[in-house]
């Protein structure tokens, strides 16, 4: 997903769960040690294009937005899920950023707070 859609996604989430519910949502997150990690080969995926807050495998051709993996700046994701009282209780590092995990994919695991 691309930043607005993330966006929506965290603002529904919010809005269909109870006060003390949970989600758990999965990501490609990139943090100092993932970019070390990154630069050295050590990861799975290489997110070499970078548009801020995000990255992606392979650049947009004209008219076509590609949304093949995205991954996040985690201190972004963090301040989403604050703005949208999602308070992370954990995140699980996957696989794919060199960390060894039985996961492939970042988990982030939420409750609602507000």
């Amino acid at each position: 997903m691309l930043p607005d859609d993330i966006k929506n996604y965290l603002k529904e989430i919010r809005r269909v769960l109870k006060k003390g519910g949970s989600c758990v949502i999965s990501y490609e997150l990139i943090n100092k040690t993932v970019e070390k990690l990154m630069k050295k080969g050590k990861t799975s995926v290489d997110f070499l294009y970078s548009f801020g807050i995000y990255r992606t495998i392979s650049l947009p051709k004209i008219n076509v937005t590609y949304e093949d993996i995205v991954a996040y700046d985690e201190s972004h994701i963090k301040k989403l899920y604050k703005e949208n009282g999602l308070q992370i209780k954990k995140i699980y590092y996957g696989s794919w950023s060199g960390n060894k995990s039985s996961l492939m994919q970042d988990i982030v695991i939420a409750k609602k707070i507000k």
